[in-house]
């Protein structure tokens, strides 16, 4: 072995020792894990036919394919900062499309990272009407 292999070797091995212990003792990382592996039970039993999506804008895509071969109301609860809303009535531009929120944000506390109030619009910004 050469002294470069020797010194990454060594840093290697202490990288991989730092990152176990970090990982293992990390209750909110472990909580996401669980979650993870319990979505995916979920997904494998009972959405075996639904195609999965990497981006938003192709989820959104398909909700807009379905909307079109129905008649009805078009709704979105919990607006946001309305890029979806947006989104979508951009693809639909002679559909009325009728979005709703408090911006209030969370009611309550949701889980770790998203406490009571989280997602409060404080300004919130004039939405394009037609």
């Amino acid at each position: 072995m050469n002294l470069r292999q020797i010194v990454m070797n060594f840093i290697g091995k202490r990288m991989l020792y730092v990152w176990s212990v970090y990982f293992s003792h990390n209750i909110i990382i472990e909580q996401q894990r669980e979650a993870l592996i319990s979505t995916e039970k979920f997904v494998s039993l009972n959405l075996k036919d639904i195609e999965s999506v990497s981006s938003k804008e192709k989820l959104w895509d398909i909700a807009i394919q379905n909307c079109q071969s129905n008649e009805g109301l078009i709704l979105e609860f919990g607006v946001y900062k309305g890029e979806s809303i947006n989104y979508i009535a951009r693809r639909l531009p002679k559909d009325l499309i009728y979005g709703f929120d408090s911006f209030e944000g969370l009611p309550e506390f949701w889980r770790n990272g998203l406490p009571k109030g989280s997602f409060k619009i404080e300004n919130i910004k004039k939405i394009k009407l037609r």
